[in-house]
Protein backbone atom coordinates (compact mmCIF):
# COMPACT_ATOMS: atom_id res chain seq x y z
CA UNK A 1 0.00 0.00 0.00
CA UNK A 2 1.56 3.59 -0.89
CA UNK A 3 2.43 5.72 1.95
CA UNK A 4 -0.04 7.31 4.18
CA UNK A 5 -2.63 4.58 3.63
CA UNK A 6 -5.63 4.04 6.27
CA UNK A 7 -5.65 0.23 6.56
CA UNK A 8 -8.78 -1.42 8.09
CA UNK A 9 -8.79 -4.56 9.49
CA UNK A 10 -12.69 -5.36 9.82
CA UNK A 11 -12.21 -9.02 11.68
CA UNK A 12 -13.90 -11.32 11.19
CA UNK A 13 -13.48 -12.79 14.35
CA UNK A 14 -12.31 -16.23 15.02
CA UNK A 15 -10.24 -15.46 12.17
CA UNK A 16 -7.04 -15.09 14.03
CA UNK A 17 -7.66 -11.37 14.64
CA UNK A 18 -6.48 -11.46 18.19
CA UNK A 19 -3.06 -12.48 17.05
CA UNK A 20 -2.70 -10.03 14.45
CA UNK A 21 -3.59 -7.49 17.18
CA UNK A 22 -1.36 -8.45 19.82
CA UNK A 23 1.82 -8.74 16.93
CA UNK A 24 0.93 -5.12 16.20
CA UNK A 25 0.49 -3.75 19.63
CA UNK A 26 3.51 -5.44 20.56
CA UNK A 27 5.86 -4.38 17.82
CA UNK A 28 4.22 -0.92 18.31
CA UNK A 29 7.37 1.23 19.10
CA UNK A 30 9.28 -0.73 15.90
CA UNK A 31 6.51 -0.43 13.37
CA UNK A 32 6.80 3.49 14.01
CA UNK A 33 10.28 3.75 13.19
CA UNK A 34 9.07 1.73 9.56
CA UNK A 35 6.95 4.36 9.16
CA UNK A 36 3.55 2.47 10.27
CA UNK A 37 1.16 3.52 13.31
CA UNK A 38 -0.53 1.60 14.73
CA UNK A 39 -2.48 4.01 17.24
CA UNK A 40 -3.55 4.20 20.65
CA UNK A 41 -1.93 2.28 23.74
CA UNK A 42 -4.35 -0.96 23.89
CA UNK A 43 -4.33 -4.00 22.09
CA UNK A 44 -7.12 -2.95 19.49
CA UNK A 45 -9.50 -0.33 18.07
CA UNK A 46 -13.00 -1.15 19.95
CA UNK A 47 -13.24 1.67 22.15
CA UNK A 48 -12.53 3.62 19.18
CA UNK A 49 -14.98 2.11 16.54
CA UNK A 50 -17.68 1.83 19.44
CA UNK A 51 -18.23 5.34 19.44
CA UNK A 52 -17.83 5.61 15.82
CA UNK A 53 -20.76 3.49 15.29
CA UNK A 54 -22.48 4.96 17.90
CA UNK A 55 -21.98 8.50 16.88
CA UNK A 56 -20.57 9.16 20.20
CA UNK A 57 -17.45 11.43 19.59
CA UNK A 58 -14.73 12.08 22.14
CA UNK A 59 -13.12 10.14 24.00
CA UNK A 60 -10.59 7.37 22.37
CA UNK A 61 -12.21 8.22 19.21
CA UNK A 62 -10.75 12.11 19.36
CA UNK A 63 -7.57 10.63 20.01
CA UNK A 64 -7.82 8.48 17.24
CA UNK A 65 -8.67 11.54 15.08
CA UNK A 66 -5.69 13.41 16.60
CA UNK A 67 -3.35 10.58 15.63
CA UNK A 68 -3.95 10.27 11.68
CA UNK A 69 -4.21 13.70 11.73
CA UNK A 70 -0.72 13.90 13.15
CA UNK A 71 0.74 10.91 10.98
CA UNK A 72 -0.60 11.86 7.24
CA UNK A 73 2.16 9.88 5.47
CA UNK A 74 2.64 7.24 7.82
CA UNK A 75 0.38 3.75 6.50
CA UNK A 76 -1.84 3.22 9.39
CA UNK A 77 -3.59 -0.09 10.56
CA UNK A 78 -6.57 0.27 12.79
CA UNK A 79 -8.56 -3.84 13.63
CA UNK A 80 -12.15 -3.85 15.70
CA UNK A 81 -13.36 -7.69 14.47
CA UNK A 82 -16.84 -6.09 15.37
CA UNK A 83 -17.22 -4.09 12.01
CA UNK A 84 -17.26 -7.28 9.64
CA UNK A 85 -20.95 -7.76 10.98
CA UNK A 86 -21.82 -3.76 10.70
CA UNK A 87 -24.86 -2.81 8.27
CA UNK A 88 -25.18 0.65 6.95
CA UNK A 89 -24.58 3.19 7.82
CA UNK A 90 -21.18 1.77 9.80
CA UNK A 91 -19.12 1.53 6.59
CA UNK A 92 -19.76 4.82 6.02
CA UNK A 93 -19.19 6.58 9.25
CA UNK A 94 -15.50 4.28 8.66
CA UNK A 95 -15.02 6.00 5.12
CA UNK A 96 -15.66 9.16 6.92
CA UNK A 97 -12.94 8.57 9.35
CA UNK A 98 -9.99 7.34 7.29
CA UNK A 99 -11.07 9.13 4.24
CA UNK A 100 -9.90 8.57 0.65
CA UNK A 101 -6.54 6.87 1.05
CA UNK A 102 -8.40 3.49 2.91
CA UNK A 103 -8.06 -0.05 2.35
CA UNK A 104 -10.27 -2.33 4.28
CA UNK A 105 -9.20 -5.98 4.63
CA UNK A 106 -11.73 -8.63 5.88
CA UNK A 107 -10.46 -12.08 6.91
CA UNK A 108 -12.84 -15.36 6.39
CA UNK A 109 -12.52 -19.27 7.08
CA UNK A 110 -13.89 -22.47 6.59
CA UNK A 111 -17.96 -21.28 7.52
CA UNK A 112 -18.03 -24.82 9.48
CA UNK A 113 -15.22 -23.99 11.35
CA UNK A 114 -16.17 -20.58 11.82
CA UNK A 115 -19.68 -21.65 13.01
CA UNK A 116 -17.72 -24.38 15.74
CA UNK A 117 -15.40 -21.83 17.16
CA UNK A 118 -18.17 -19.51 17.40
CA UNK A 119 -20.27 -21.82 19.66
CA UNK A 120 -17.24 -22.33 21.79
CA UNK A 121 -16.39 -18.71 22.29
CA UNK A 122 -20.17 -18.40 23.29
CA UNK A 123 -19.67 -21.57 26.16
CA UNK A 124 -16.93 -19.18 27.12
CA UNK A 125 -19.53 -16.26 27.76
CA UNK A 126 -22.20 -18.05 29.02
CA UNK A 127 -23.95 -20.26 26.69
CA UNK A 128 -26.12 -23.43 28.32
CA UNK A 129 -27.07 -25.12 24.82
CA UNK A 130 -25.02 -28.02 23.30
CA UNK A 131 -23.21 -28.31 19.82
CA UNK A 132 -26.17 -29.71 18.27
CA UNK A 133 -28.90 -27.30 19.57
CA UNK A 134 -26.97 -24.34 18.97
CA UNK A 135 -26.17 -25.44 15.66
CA UNK A 136 -30.15 -26.14 14.45
CA UNK A 137 -31.57 -22.59 15.89
CA UNK A 138 -28.41 -20.76 14.57
CA UNK A 139 -28.89 -22.00 11.42
CA UNK A 140 -32.41 -20.74 11.39
CA UNK A 141 -31.57 -17.15 12.14
CA UNK A 142 -28.38 -17.71 10.02
CA UNK A 143 -29.11 -14.23 7.99
CA UNK A 144 -28.89 -12.15 11.03
CA UNK A 145 -25.95 -14.06 12.76
CA UNK A 146 -22.78 -11.56 13.04
CA UNK A 147 -20.58 -12.16 10.00
CA UNK A 148 -22.78 -13.90 7.69
CA UNK A 149 -25.95 -11.41 8.49
CA UNK A 150 -27.84 -10.37 4.70
CA UNK A 151 -30.40 -8.67 6.83
CA UNK A 152 -30.06 -5.77 4.65
CA UNK A 153 -30.16 -7.85 1.83
CA UNK A 154 -26.34 -7.60 0.91
CA UNK A 155 -23.25 -10.14 2.02
CA UNK A 156 -20.34 -8.64 4.24
CA UNK A 157 -17.59 -8.09 1.42
CA UNK A 158 -20.25 -6.24 -1.02
CA UNK A 159 -21.23 -3.98 1.89
CA UNK A 160 -17.78 -2.69 1.86
CA UNK A 161 -16.96 -2.24 -1.57
CA UNK A 162 -20.21 -0.41 -1.85
CA UNK A 163 -18.75 2.35 0.22
CA UNK A 164 -14.63 1.64 -0.54
CA UNK A 165 -14.60 0.64 -3.87
CA UNK A 166 -13.55 -3.38 -5.02
CA UNK A 167 -9.87 -1.76 -5.72
CA UNK A 168 -9.96 -0.84 -2.01
CA UNK A 169 -10.72 -4.06 -0.45
CA UNK A 170 -8.68 -7.52 0.18
CA UNK A 171 -10.64 -10.48 1.59
CA UNK A 172 -7.82 -12.99 3.08
CA UNK A 173 -9.31 -16.45 3.19
CA UNK A 174 -7.34 -18.44 5.87
CA UNK A 175 -6.38 -22.13 5.35
CA UNK A 176 -5.00 -24.95 7.86
CA UNK A 177 -2.52 -25.25 5.94
CA UNK A 178 -0.71 -21.72 6.30
CA UNK A 179 -1.30 -20.69 9.46
CA UNK A 180 1.20 -18.10 9.27
CA UNK A 181 -0.53 -16.26 5.63
CA UNK A 182 -2.23 -13.83 7.36
CA UNK A 183 1.10 -12.01 9.22
CA UNK A 184 2.42 -11.89 5.88
CA UNK A 185 -0.28 -10.16 4.07
CA UNK A 186 -0.30 -7.43 6.64
CA UNK A 187 3.53 -7.15 6.14
CA UNK A 188 3.26 -7.03 2.63
CA UNK A 189 0.07 -4.21 3.00
CA UNK A 190 1.79 -2.27 5.99
CA UNK A 191 5.38 -2.24 3.41
CA UNK A 192 7.48 -3.77 6.36
CA UNK A 193 9.84 -6.40 5.83
CA UNK A 194 8.88 -10.14 6.26
CA UNK A 195 9.66 -11.45 9.21
CA UNK A 196 8.70 -8.07 11.27
CA UNK A 197 5.21 -9.52 12.96
CA UNK A 198 5.84 -12.09 15.79
CA UNK A 199 3.29 -15.00 14.44
CA UNK A 200 1.22 -16.67 17.41
CA UNK A 201 -2.07 -18.35 18.30
CA UNK A 202 -3.93 -15.94 21.04
CA UNK A 203 -6.76 -16.43 22.13
CA UNK A 204 -6.93 -20.21 21.42
CA UNK A 205 -9.82 -22.45 20.60
CA UNK A 206 -11.28 -24.81 23.52
CA UNK A 207 -10.94 -28.31 22.80
CA UNK A 208 -13.86 -30.58 23.78
CA UNK A 209 -13.68 -31.96 26.77
CA UNK A 210 -12.81 -28.17 28.12
CA UNK A 211 -15.67 -26.75 26.49
CA UNK A 212 -18.09 -29.35 27.69
CA UNK A 213 -16.83 -28.75 30.99
CA UNK A 214 -17.24 -25.03 31.06
CA UNK A 215 -20.89 -25.18 29.34
CA UNK A 216 -21.55 -27.93 32.37
CA UNK A 217 -20.49 -24.97 35.22
CA UNK A 218 -22.90 -22.65 32.93
CA UNK A 219 -25.94 -25.33 33.04
CA UNK A 220 -25.54 -25.22 37.19
CA UNK A 221 -25.10 -21.06 36.99
CA UNK A 222 -28.23 -20.61 34.83
CA UNK A 223 -30.04 -22.49 37.51
CA UNK A 224 -29.19 -20.29 39.73
CA UNK A 225 -30.68 -17.45 40.80
CA UNK A 226 -30.35 -14.49 38.77
CA UNK A 227 -28.69 -11.95 41.37
CA UNK A 228 -25.73 -14.20 41.35
CA UNK A 229 -25.34 -14.96 37.58
CA UNK A 230 -23.22 -11.75 36.55
CA UNK A 231 -21.04 -12.62 38.76
CA UNK A 232 -20.78 -15.99 38.47
CA UNK A 233 -20.15 -15.67 34.56
CA UNK A 234 -17.28 -13.54 35.26
CA UNK A 235 -15.77 -16.57 37.25
CA UNK A 236 -16.23 -19.14 34.95
CA UNK A 237 -14.68 -16.35 31.32
CA UNK A 238 -11.98 -14.71 33.55
CA UNK A 239 -11.27 -17.50 36.09
CA UNK A 240 -12.53 -20.93 34.69
CA UNK A 241 -11.43 -20.55 31.15
CA UNK A 242 -8.52 -18.09 31.68
CA UNK A 243 -7.07 -21.18 34.20
CA UNK A 244 -7.70 -23.47 31.45
CA UNK A 245 -6.13 -21.79 28.05
CA UNK A 246 -3.25 -20.45 31.11
CA UNK A 247 -2.29 -23.76 32.51
CA UNK A 248 -3.57 -26.76 30.61
CA UNK A 249 -2.21 -28.25 27.73
CA UNK A 250 -4.27 -30.60 25.75
CA UNK A 251 -2.69 -33.13 24.19
CA UNK A 252 -1.62 -33.57 20.87
CA UNK A 253 -5.10 -34.56 18.76
CA UNK A 254 -7.63 -33.79 21.56
CA UNK A 255 -10.84 -34.04 19.57
CA UNK A 256 -12.19 -30.06 18.71
CA UNK A 257 -15.56 -28.75 18.12
CA UNK A 258 -16.91 -29.65 14.87
CA UNK A 259 -20.51 -29.12 13.18
CA UNK A 260 -23.21 -32.42 13.48
CA UNK A 261 -22.94 -33.79 9.85
CA UNK A 262 -26.62 -33.88 9.85
CA UNK A 263 -25.65 -30.13 9.09
CA UNK A 264 -23.38 -30.05 6.15
CA UNK A 265 -25.83 -29.39 3.01
CA UNK A 266 -26.95 -25.79 4.87
CA UNK A 267 -24.04 -24.59 6.14
CA UNK A 268 -21.83 -25.64 2.39
CA UNK A 269 -24.99 -23.31 1.17
CA UNK A 270 -24.94 -20.73 3.24
CA UNK A 271 -20.51 -20.55 2.87
CA UNK A 272 -21.62 -21.19 -0.97
CA UNK A 273 -23.30 -17.57 -0.61
CA UNK A 274 -20.49 -16.41 1.37
CA UNK A 275 -17.97 -16.68 -1.47
CA UNK A 276 -20.61 -15.56 -3.97
CA UNK A 277 -20.90 -12.83 -2.82
CA UNK A 278 -17.18 -11.91 -2.37
CA UNK A 279 -16.42 -12.79 -6.46
CA UNK A 280 -19.73 -10.18 -7.18
CA UNK A 281 -17.96 -7.94 -5.09
CA UNK A 282 -14.75 -7.58 -7.39
CA UNK A 283 -12.33 -7.32 -4.20
CA UNK A 284 -9.01 -8.84 -4.41
CA UNK A 285 -8.68 -12.15 -2.86
CA UNK A 286 -5.86 -14.09 -1.34
CA UNK A 287 -6.37 -17.41 -0.75
CA UNK A 288 -8.97 -20.02 -1.98
CA UNK A 289 -12.82 -19.18 -1.51
CA UNK A 290 -13.64 -22.93 -1.84
CA UNK A 291 -12.44 -23.34 1.46
CA UNK A 292 -15.30 -21.17 2.82
CA UNK A 293 -17.16 -24.51 2.06
CA UNK A 294 -14.92 -27.56 3.12
CA UNK A 295 -16.89 -29.11 5.92
CA UNK A 296 -14.92 -31.57 8.39
CA UNK A 297 -14.52 -35.06 7.35
CA UNK A 298 -15.24 -36.21 11.11
CA UNK A 299 -18.48 -36.05 12.60
CA UNK A 300 -19.07 -33.82 16.30
CA UNK A 301 -17.26 -36.01 19.33
CA UNK A 302 -19.72 -38.04 21.70
CA UNK A 303 -20.01 -37.21 25.55
CA UNK A 304 -17.53 -36.71 27.24
CA UNK A 305 -15.97 -39.91 29.60
CA UNK A 306 -13.36 -38.76 32.26
CA UNK A 307 -12.33 -35.29 32.45
CA UNK A 308 -8.48 -35.16 32.57
CA UNK A 309 -7.12 -34.27 36.96
CA UNK A 310 -5.12 -31.55 34.77
CA UNK A 311 -7.74 -29.86 33.34
CA UNK A 312 -9.92 -29.49 36.55
CA UNK A 313 -6.92 -28.49 38.11
CA UNK A 314 -6.05 -25.35 36.13
CA UNK A 315 -9.90 -24.73 36.03
CA UNK A 316 -10.03 -24.45 39.78
CA UNK A 317 -6.76 -22.96 39.79
CA UNK A 318 -8.00 -20.00 37.68
CA UNK A 319 -11.34 -19.56 39.33
CA UNK A 320 -9.42 -19.49 42.53
CA UNK A 321 -7.19 -16.38 41.31
CA UNK A 322 -10.52 -14.99 40.07
CA UNK A 323 -12.23 -14.96 43.21
CA UNK A 324 -9.39 -13.88 45.32
CA UNK A 325 -9.32 -10.71 42.78
CA UNK A 326 -12.79 -9.97 43.08
CA UNK A 327 -12.91 -10.04 46.46
CA UNK A 328 -9.01 -7.82 46.87
CA UNK A 329 -11.13 -5.14 44.65
CA UNK A 330 -14.77 -5.24 46.42
CA UNK A 331 -12.70 -4.65 49.95
CA UNK A 332 -10.02 -1.96 48.37
CA UNK A 333 -7.13 -4.03 49.00
CA UNK A 334 -4.26 -4.10 46.54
Amino acid sequence: MPAGTRIVHIGAAKTGTTSVQAAFAAAREQLAGLGVLYPGTGANHKAEMDRLLANRPGGALERLRTELAQHPEHRVLLSAERLAHQLAPGPQRVRELVGERAHVVLTLRSVADFLASMWQQEVKSGEVRDLDTWTRERLEAIDRYNLLRRDDGTGVARRWVREFGPEHVTVVVLERSSPGRLFEVFEGLCGLPAGTLRVSELNRGLTWPEAELVRAVNVRIAAGGAAERADLRRLVHLGIVSGIVRDWSPEQGEARPVLPAWARAQVVEVAARLGDDVRASGARVVGDLAELERFPTRDMPGPVGAVPTGLLDAALHGLVRRTAAMTRRRSGRP
